[in-house]
């Protein structure tokens, strides 16, 4: 499971409300969890905002395992 699903499961979040707090589609969200798709910087800081972490934590989960 992604850094980013382990994330949004953790905090209770429904994928459906993520995505749209974050501005996003729920298809993108879905595929960004998946690893279909890379994360721009902008969207990893929608997201981060959204889950309470820090951007690079999205785009970099090792740095979450330290």
């Amino acid at each position: 499971m992604s850094q980013l699903k382990q994330l949004r499961i953790q905090r209770g979040l429904k994928a459906r409300a993520v995505a749209a707090q974050a501005q996003i589609s729920p298809g993108y969200l879905s595929r960004l969890e998946r690893g279909q798709v890379g994360m721009s910087v902008d969207t990893a800081r929608r997201l981060a905002a959204v889950l309470s972490v820090e951007p690079a934590d999205l785009m970099f989960p090792e740095r979450m395992a330290s």
